[in-house]
């Protein structure tokens, strides 16, 4: 990872960030993701420990394998409703998440360990039996 990187802003027309493009950057705290990205790859932002906020693109329906994997300090995600799916331990070890989560029935896929040792996060509700 790149620890001495603090700040990312990808700019408008990148519509895919690639599997572990930012794994390991701990020093990592201000994220700027345009709109326009519809795919975030495999443990893209893994063991990124600065990054406290992040809010999924619009466009993206599935959240990969270990995106956010070993990311302890990040507290507050926006999961918006288009999401369909989350992969294995894809917050696993985000302990300061301290949200509560709905997964209406647009949700068909739930991974193993998605959130392991997510400590803080007061309630997650499924209602898609698939995801059971």
């Amino acid at each position: 990872g790149c620890s001495a990187l603090t700040e990312i802003a990808i700019p408008s027309g990148v519509t895919s960030i690639g599997a572990s493009a930012f794994n390991g950057c701990s020093g990592l705290t201000v994220l700027d993701i345009p709109t326009g990205v519809t795919a975030i790859g495999e443990a893209a932002f893994s063991d990124c420990l600065g990054i406290k906020k992040f809010t999924i693109p619009s466009g993206v329906i599935k959240i990969e394998n270990s995106v956010f994997s070993g990311c302890s300090s990040l507290s507050d995600v926006n999961i918006h409703s288009g999401i369909t799916s989350i992969g294995d331990n894809a917050f696993n070890g985000c302990s300061s998440l301290t949200a509560s989560y709905d997964f209406l029935y647009y949700v068909d896929y739930i991974g193993t360990s998605s959130f392991a040792d997510c400590e803080g996060i007061d309630s997650l509700t499924v209602y898609n039996r698939k995801c059971i």
